[in-house]
């Protein structure tokens, strides 16, 4: 016999699943204006995308178990400080070395 999914439960799995499919096409409204402020082009841009998929797919299960093994109140604390110190560090850096370190990094891998 099927077991029915209960609707409560059916509803929430429903809301998760279209948060996460949105999650991921972040970058498909924003990639145009990221190629044209960094003057790349679609295999560049396609690079980038690919790079912030794979690098979701293989951190997010990381934080989960950290997430469960400690405190999520101090992963956060020191995510949002990491975070905010690359931030105001980049900052600092001119706005042309930020183009070509970007260019750079994303050539390397060819």
């Amino acid at each position: 016999m099927k077991k029915k999914i209960p609707k409560p439960e059916l509803i929430i799995f429903l809301i998760k699943y279209y948060y996460i499919n949105n999650f991921f096409y972040i970058f498909k409204g924003v990639l145009p204006r990221i190629q044209k402020y960094f003057d790349i082009n679609d295999g560049q841009s396609g690079l980038l995308q690919t790079v912030f998929i794979i690098s979701y797919m293989l951190l997010a299960p990381l934080f989960g178990y950290l997430g469960d093994r400690y405190s999520r109140k101090a992963i956060i604390i020191f995510g949002i400080s990491f975070w905010s110190f690359a931030t105001f560090i980049g900052s600092f850096v001119p706005n042309n070395v930020k183009n070509i370190q970007i260019k750079d990094s994303l050539l390397d891998y060819f």
